[in-house]
């Protein structure tokens, strides 16, 4: 009687290797684009959130000005 690790045993040839390193290449470069993308997100938001913090500042100055 077989065992159940044998019967389920993937036999992999050289072609699905090529293919397999392949997508490897290709997850890892758009894994980093994903970072890259992700870190410019943050700093375009940060950068959003201090523009508006500073345009309100200013208001606020200008306001009091007025009076």
């Amino acid at each position: 009687m077989e065992t159940i690790s044998e019967d389920r045993k993937i036999e992999m040839g050289p072609e699905i290797l090529s293919y397999l390193n392949s997508t490897r290449k290709w997850t890892t470069f758009l894994s980093v684009l994903g970072f890259i993308f992700l870190g410019l997100m943050i700093v375009a938001g940060l950068a959003t959130s201090l523009f508006i913090t500073a345009f309100k500042t200013q208001e606020r100055i200008w306001e009091s000005r007025k009076r």
